[in-house]
C-alpha cells in the first residue's frame, strides 16, 4: 500500500469516526450522496469466462490454499476420538474403586434430609445450610435414589462429568486462544497426574460441578462477546443461573465475575483511558463483571452469616494476609510437583517470570492464563492450605500457559519451512498434540495403580461386605451394638454405612468405642442385634427372633 493509499484510508476512518459522534444535516448528507454519485462509474461489462480446462488434480494455483475445511473436520474429530481413549483408559479403573469416606458422608447428607430441604438449599444460594455445597447433594441424591448404594453408577457419572469439562475446555481456550492451542489445553487438563485422586474419588464431586459450571459460563459468555455483540436477555438469564449453580457446587466460583472482566480488559478494552471512557465501558463491556460482582458479594455475605456458615468452621476460617497467601500457594506447588512447599521467593520469582514472559510475548491469551492463575485461587488461598485435587479450577490458567508456550516454540522452530502455512500449521498442530500425547501418557500410566489401589475405599467395601455377610438383612427399626468394629472411634463412618447399605434411617447404631464404660450383660440384652468384629469378620452375636435372613 502506498503512502497516498495509506492517507486515502485514513481520511476515510475518520470521517467514519465523526460521522458516528457528529453526524451530518440533511443537506449535507444530500451533498454528500451528490459528490459520491459523481464519481461512481459504470463497470465495463464482463467479459465471458472460457470455461477452465478439466484437470484431473486440482484447478488452484500452486500454493494456494485450498478449502480446509474437510481437513479441519477429519483432524478435530480425530483429536477428539484420541483425548477420549486417553482419557478413559486412564481413568477406567475408577469404574471398580469403592466409596471413599468422604462419599460416604456427602450421601448421607444428601440422603437424610427431605428434596424440599434440598431445593430450598439451591433457590437460596446466598444463605448457609445443612448442605454446605448444596448442588453436590443433588448429585448425590439423584444417582443413590435412582441406581441406589452402586458405586459403579456414581463413578460412571462422575466420569462424564470429567469428560465434558475437557470438551468445554476445549470451547473456551479455543475462543482464547485458536483451535491449535485449544487442543492442546483439553489434552493436557484431560487427565494430570498430581490431581490423580480427583479421577478416583468421587468425593471431589463439588469441585468438578464447578469447573463445569464456571466453564459452561465462560463458553456462553465468549462466544457471544467474540462477535463483538451484548447478551441477550435469555443468555443474561442463563448466565446467572450458571453462575449460581457454580456457586452451589463451590466457593471457588466466587472469582468468575473476575474472569469475565479480565476478558474484557484484554479482548474489548476501553477505547481511551479517560474518566468518561472508562465509565462507558463499566457500564457496557463490564456489565457482566458488575452484576456478577453484586451476586458474590451476596453470596459471601449470605454465607459467612449463621451457624451453619463454613467459616465457623476453623478449618475454613480465613487470615487475609499476605503471608498466609505465599503459604498455600507455596504449598500449592510443592503438592503439584511432589517436592516440598516453595519458599516465598521462589513463589514470586515464578509468577514474575510468567507475568514477564506474557508481557513480552505481547499475547493477550497469556496474559489471561497468568491472570486466571494468579485470580483463580483466592476463595481458598487465606485457609489451612488445602489438597492439590481442590485447585482443579485453577488448573486452567497453568494448562492454557503451558499450551501457548508450546505452540508459539512449534511454530517459531517451523516457521522457515518451505510449505505452505496452510500446511505448516495443520501438521504442526498434529503433530504436537501427538507427541504431548505420548510423552504424558508414559509418565501417567505407570502412577495409575496408586489410585486405583486406595487403602480407605477397600476398607469400606470389606467392612460392608462382611456385615451384610452376617446379616443380609436388618429389621426396620433396630437397635444394633457394635462391641468391637474397623472403624476410627472418631468417625462416624460405621453409621453411615449400616444405614446407606441398607437403605434405612431407622436403624439406630451403638458402638462400645464411642461410651465411656462398657455395657452390663442387662444393656447388651436390650439391644436387638449385637455385633462383634474379631479377625476380620463381623459375627452376629444376637439377632432378634423375627429377623429375617
Amino acid at each position: 500500500m502506498t503512502d497516498r493509499e495509506k492517507e486515502e484510508l485514513a481520511a476515510q476512518v475518520l470521517a467514519v469516526i465523526r460521522a458516528r459522534f457528529q453526524p451530518p444535516s440533511a443537506a449535507e448528507t444530500e451533498e454528500i450522496l451528490n459528490l459520491a454519485r459523481g464519481r461512481i462509474q459504470e463497470p465495463p461489462p464482463l467479459a465471458e469466462e472460457p470455461e477452465p480446462p478439466v484437470r484431473r488434480a486440482t484447478a488452484s494455483a500452486p500454493g494456494a490454499a485450498p478449502d480446509t475445511r474437510r481437513v479441519d473436520l477429519v483432524l478435530s474429530a480425530a483429536g477428539a476420538v484420541l483425548i477420549a481413549a486417553y482419557f478413559f483408559r486412564l481413568t477406567r479403573a475408577s469404574l471398580h474403586v469403592y466409596f471413599s469416606p468422604d462419599d460416604l458422608m456427602n450421601l448421607y447428607r444428601s440422603w437424610i434430609f427431605s428434596a424440599g430441604q434440598l431445593l430450598k438449599a439451591n433457590l437460596l444460594f446466598f444463605l448457609s445450610s445443612d448442605f454446605m455445597r448444596p448442588l453436590g447433594s443433588v448429585w448425590y441424591r439423584l444417582i443413590f435414589d435412582a441406581a441406589g448404594f452402586h458405586p459403579f453408577w456414581f463413578h460412571a457419572a462422575y466420569l462424564l462429568i470429567l469428560a465434558a469439562n475437557i470438551w468445554l475446555t476445549y470451547l473456551v481456550s479455543r475462543r482464547l486462544a485458536g483451535s491449535e492451542t485449544g487442543s492442546l489445553t483439553a489434552l493436557i487438563t484431560a487427565y494430570q497426574a498430581p490431581l490423580g485422586w480427583l479421577y478416583f474419588n468421587s468425593g471431589y464431586i463439588y469441585d468438578v460441578l464447578c469447573y463445569f459450571f464456571v466453564f459452561a459460563a465462560l463458553a456462553l459468555y465468549l462466544r457471544v462477546r467474540e462477535r463483538a455483540t451484548m447478551l441477550r436477555h435469555w443468555q443474561w438469564g442463563a448466565l446467572l443461573a450458571l453462575y449460581i449453580c457454580a456457586l452451589n457446587s463451590k466457593e471457588m466460583a466466587a472469582v468468575l465475575p473476575a474472569f469475565l472482566g479480565c476478558y474484557e480488559l484484554l479482548y474489548h478494552p476501553p477505547r481511551a483511558w479517560q474518566p468518561a471512557a472508562v465509565i462507558r465501558w463499566f457500564v457496557h463491556e463490564g456489565r457482566a463483571t458488575l452484576l456478577g460482582g453484586a451476586v458474590a458479594v451476596l453470596f459471601v455475605a449470605g454465607r459467612s452469616m449463621g451457624p451453619l456458615s463454613l467459616i465457623s468452621n476453623p478449618a475454613y476460617r480465613p487470615s487475609f494476609t499476605w503471608t498466609q497467601f505465599l503459604l498455600t500457594s507455596g504449598h500449592f506447588l510443592g503438592d503439584f510437583f511432589k517436592m516440598p512447599d516453595w519458599p516465598a521467593w521462589e513463589v514470586l520469582l515464578l509468577w514474575t517470570v510468567l507475568a514477564a514472559v506474557a508481557a513480552i510475548v505481547r499475547s493477550r491469551a497469556l496474559c489471561f492464563a497468568w491472570l486466571f492463575l494468579m485470580i483463580s485461587p483466592l476463595p481458598i488461598a487465606f485457609i489451612p492450605p488445602r489438597g492439590v485435587e481442590q485447585y482443579y479450577v485453577c488448573m486452567f490458567g497453568w494448562t492454557l500457559y503451558a499450551a501457548i508456550l508450546l505452540v508459539k516454540a512449534a511454530s517459531l522452530l517451523t516457521k522457515d519451512t518451505a510449505v505452505p502455512e496452510w500446511w505448516r500449521s495443520r501438521v504442526r498442530g498434529a503433530a504436537l498434540f501427538v507427541a504431548v500425547m505420548a510423552i504424558l501418557y508414559a509418565a501417567y500410566k505407570p502412577r495409575e495403580h496408586v489410585f486405583v489401589e486406595a487403602r480407605e475405599p477397600e476398607d469400606d467395601r470389606n467392612t460392608i461386605s462382611q456385615l451384610h455377610a452376617a446379616a443380609p438383612a436388618l429389621r426396620h427399626g433396630s437397635s444394633l451394638l457394635f462391641l468391637n468394629d474397623p472403624v476410627p472411634p472418631d468417625w462416624f463412618n460405621l453409621i453411615f454405612m449400616v444405614r446407606l447399605s441398607y437403605m434405612d434411617q431407622s436403624l439406630r447404631i451403638f458402638r462400645v468405642k464411642e461410651m465411656k464404660q462398657p455395657p452390663t450383660e442387662q444393656q447388651v440384652a436390650s439391644y436387638d442385634y449385637v455385633f462383634d468384629y474379631r479377625d476380620e469378620r463381623f459375627y452376629v452375636l444376637k439377632r432378634p427372633l423375627s429377623a429375617a435372613n
